[in-house]
């Protein structure tokens, strides 16, 4: 049995313009991996989470009497020391 001479081209084409696809795909229509979509939902559920409990921790930061906690939240602690000071004074807490 022969071959049309016409397979060998139309298969190239389709192998150049299935690649063709894929690159303008992942490139220009927003196109991710898995790992990607994961990534882009733990940032967003973050955030989320943020900024529900912001408005509870300033609230209860403003309740708070003693006011020598806020002094320790200056620029100079790093960020892993604010949030310690911050889960220790309870002010991330939905506790009433």
């Amino acid at each position: 049995m022969q071959v049309p001479v016409w397979v060998k081209p139309g298969v190239w084409g389709g192998v150049v313009g299935a690649v063709a696809i894929v690159i303008f795909g992942f490139a220009e229509m927003g196109w991710t991996t898995a790992g990607t979509a994961d990534r882009m939902a733990r940032d967003r559920a973050d955030a989320a989470v943020v900024a529900a409990f912001v408005p509870f921790c300033v609230a209860k930061a403003q309740q708070d009497a003693d006011g020598a906690k806020l002094v320790k939240l200056g620029a100079e602690t790093s960020s892993y020391s604010r949030r310690q000071i911050v889960m220790d004074s309870g002010w991330a807490t939905c506790s009433a």
